[in-house]
Parts: structure tokens; C-alpha cells; sequence
């Protein structure tokens, strides 16, 4: 086996557009202690290739994934290079879940500084840290078999719960984190969020949704850290309008309606409550405890939070995260990851062709058109300013993901991506 891995290495490495996109998760690697030698017969580096290989092509299961990786031989090889059971092991394997955690937050630091910052240019957030966090559920692997609450047992009959954190500057995941039980997503926060001191982060500023509720739990992190929550208000919430704050004409061509200081029956500190009507002529109301950003601000971040809904689009449609890997959470929450590490690393690769390309940003929006948006509202021939923004979204293209699913052994030739690639992209611009 380990012969017909290093003869499959070879091929999927020998100079390929593969390599050229997996090449900032092996500089990545190159940080992490021990990754190459840890493992005698699947080393971390091909492990996590063909499991982003995987992710690229969308493969559903994984007797389809082998086979695949069987075709891309050379030689007429009567057996896949990579078991059933050993991939099945390495992917349950806790080792290799810790490494490949700290490879994907080393990557994530050196996207970070590579892509531009999508809120540079908004107004009174400055420095700060913004963050999206939701949650989703993902089917069960068809190995597992759950037991709900109804039936006696602990399982989610809605599948497995799926915490995301997305940096919205960036437009990338920052952490995911999974919970196989029945539970609640701001309990699963509060309770058993590996990663919940991300909330501690001094004076980053959080855009959630209603799910994630819970006055206490952010009136504590405001006082400690001076951390900040964005949310949608929710209709049984009790509360009384302290005063009105008055609605600058800047704001109301925004679409801001109303901005009123209230107290919450359920919170001892002042939040404040925005009325806000789009341009399509929907009405909603937005509830923050940040008291000093612009109104017309708080509402454009919380229509930002859609980077994040256009990230799980491509994490379950053109990826293989339709349904989990395994049966055991260490595979699960290992198959998140590798699905963050292949859109970080598409996200990287469509960046850096774009600049080649002398296309503008990372060449992932309609962004001639959004410049052309932002000029007629900053200029104030149309309303709402912040409109320009809203769709200027993080989701790779559908032709990005074609393109290196097709592609993938080629020779890395910058010809290749000016005849194939640049016309796909371009059309899309």
C-alpha cells in the first residue's frame, strides 16, 4: 500500500495545478510538529490531499472517493491505493484531528494577511475584529443509526449540529466546531464550545442570529472584553423603550426608520433596538448592545452576515459535505475541517489568479458592478449607501470549483489558466 501511495503522490504532485493550490497547506504543514512522521503508512500530508481531493470533486461516499483516486493511475493498478478501513481510521483518529486543526488555523493566519479586507473602508468599526457565528445540521452518515430523545436516547433528530465562526473582514471560516446531541445552539456555545473564548476576543463584534440569544451571556463578555453582539430581535422578547435617539438624514436614506435605547426584561444593561426597511420594502428590527455604531452600520453588518450563508452554500453544495464521513465525532468534526482548509485554499487560489489576471480583488463577485453600485450611492444619485455592499459576497463561483475538479492533474502552467480559467472568470466579472 505504501508503494502505491508514494506512486500516487507522485502523480497528483508532479507539478499540477493540484499542487499549485495544495501548496499553502504544505507550507501550512511545515509549522506543525512532527506531521510527516507521525504515521507510518497514510502521512498527514497525503492524508489530508486526497481528503480534499475529495471535497473538490464532491464525492458522496467513500468507496466512490477510492475509486476515483484508483482512476487518476497511470498503470492499470488492481487495487485502490489508499483501504477502505485505513482511510476510515485516519479519519477517526484524534492525533490527526488535533494536527489538522493546528494546520488549518496556520492557514487561516496566512490567508488572513493574503486577502483583502472586505471592511476597510466602513466607517467607525476601525480595527475591530467582526465575526459571524450560526448553526446548521448535517444528515448522519448512513452507518448511524440515532436514537432521539423520543425514542430514549440523545441524538438530534435534525442530525448533528454544526457551530461556524466566519470572519467577515477576510470572508473565511475561522473555526467549526460539532455536537452529536440533542441540544440547543446557544447552550451548545455556552456549554461545551471548544473554542468559546473566540467570544473573549477584546472588542471583536459579533453578528448572530436569533438563536443565539441571550442577554446574560453577552452583557457578561461587553463588561469583561468589551465584546459586542449584532442579532435579530425576536418577537417574544419583553422590553421598554427607554428614549428615542434621532435618525440623521444620512441615515434614513440608509433605510433606517427608527434607533431606540431599551431595557430588556432579561438583561440588567441598555441594548438597543434599530428598525431598518430595505429597499425592497421589508421591515426588520435589529437588537444590539453597541451603543456607539452608526445605525445605518449595524444594519449593512447584519446583511453582511450572508458571506457566511454563501460559505455553507459552497461547504454543502460543491463540496462533499452533504451528509458526515463517519459515524464517530472525531470524523465528523475532522471532515469539517478539511472542508474549511479546501475553501480557504480556493478562496487563496482565486485571489492570486485574479491579481495575475488584472482582474480586481479576488475575483470571486461581480465586482465591476458593485464599484459601480457603490459610486452611484456614495454619490447619492440612489439611496441606501450601504446597498453596494450587500451583495458583494465571499462565495466562490461555481467555475472555480469546475475548473479545478477538471483540471486538477494538469501541468501548473499560467497558459492553462489564462485559456481555461481567466474566460470563466471574466464572464462572471
Amino acid at each position: 500500500m505504501l508503494d502505491r501511495l508514494k506512486g500516487l503522490e507522485k502523480i497528483l504532485m508532479n507539478n499540477t495545478v493540484l499542487e499549485h493550490w495544495f501548496s499553502p497547506m504544505t507550507q501550512a504543514l511545515e509549522n506543525v510538529r512532527n506531521p510527516k512522521n507521525k504515521f507510518s503508512v497514510l502521512s498527514m500530508p497525503t492524508f489530508l490531499l486526497v481528503s480534499c481531493i475529495r471535497q473538490l470533486n464532491n464525492t458522496g461516499t467513500l468507496r466512490a472517493h477510492l475509486q476515483d483516486l484508483k482512476h487518476m493511475e497511470e498503470d492499470d493498478v488492481e487495487h485502490a491505493p489508499v483501504a477502505r478501513s485505513t482511510f476510515s481510521d485516519a479519519l477517526s483518529n484524534k492525533t490527526r484531528l488535533s494536527i489538522t486543526e493546528h494546520a488549518c488555523k496556520v492557514l487561516y493566519q496566512a490567508a488572513k494577511k493574503q486577502l483583502p479586507d472586505r471592511l476597510e473602508t466602513l466607517k467607525g468599526i476601525g480595527d475591530r475584529d467582526v465575526y459571524a457565528m450560526d448553526g446548521s445540521y448535517q444528515p448522519e452518515s448512513c452507518h448511524f443509526y440515532k436514537i432521539t430523545p423520543s425514542q430514549g436516547g440523545t441524538d438530534s433528530s435534525k442530525g448533528h449540529l454544526k457551530l461556524n465562526v466566519f470572519d467577515l473582514r477576510s470572508g473565511l471560516p475561522v473555526d467549526m466546531d460539532i455536537d452529536i446531541s440533542s441540544i440547543s445552539e446557544i447552550r451548545f456555545v455556552k456549554e461545551r464550545w471548544k473554542n468559546s473564548d473566540l467570544t473573549t476576543q477584546k472588542n471583536s463584534l459579533w453578528v448572530v442570529d436569533r438563536g443565539f440569544i441571550d442577554a446574560d451571556y453577552w452583557d457578561l463578555r461587553k463588561q469583561k472584553h468589551g465584546v459586542t453582539t449584532i442579532t435579530r430581535m425576536k418577537s417574544n422578547l419583553n422590553y421598554t423603550v427607554s428614549t428615542s435617539v434621532k435618525v440623521t438624514s444620512s441615515n434614513k436614506k440608509q433605510g433606517v426608520k427608527k434607533d431606540q435605547l431599551i431595557h430588556l426584561d432579561s438583561s440588567g444593561e441598555p441594548w438597543r433596538l434599530i428598525r431598518y426597511k430595505s429597499y425592497t420594502g421589508e421591515t426588520y428590527e435589529y437588537l444590539t448592545n453597541d451603543l456607539t455604531l452608526n445605525a445605518g452600520v449595524i444594519a449593512f453588518l447584519y446583511h453582511r452576515r450572508w458571506d457566511e450563508e454563501k460559505y455553507f452554500d459552497n461547504h454543502k453544495n460543491d463540496m462533499a459535505n452533504a451528509k458526515a464521513w463517519g459515524k464517530s465525532e472525531t470524523a465528523i468534526k475532522q471532515q469539517a475541517i478539511i472542508g474549511m482548509i479546501t475553501f480557504i485554499l480556493t478562496r487563496l487560489f482565486s485571489h492570486k489568479q485574479a491579481e495575475k489576471f488584472g482582474m480586481p480583488t479576488d475575483g470571486t463577485t461581480q465586482e465591476k458592478r458593485h464599484l459601480k453600485k457603490q459610486e452611484d450611492y456614495v454619490n447619492g444619485s440612489l439611496k441606501d449607501q450601504f446597498r453596494a455592499f450587500h451583495t458583494n459576497l465571499s462565495k466562490i463561483t461555481k467555475q472555480v470549483w469546475r475548473f479545478l475538479k477538471s483540471c486538477m492533474l494538469k501541468k501548473n502552467r499560467q497558459k492553462l489558466y489564462e485559456n481555461h480559467l481567466k474566460p470563466m472568470m471574466a464572464g462572471y466579472l
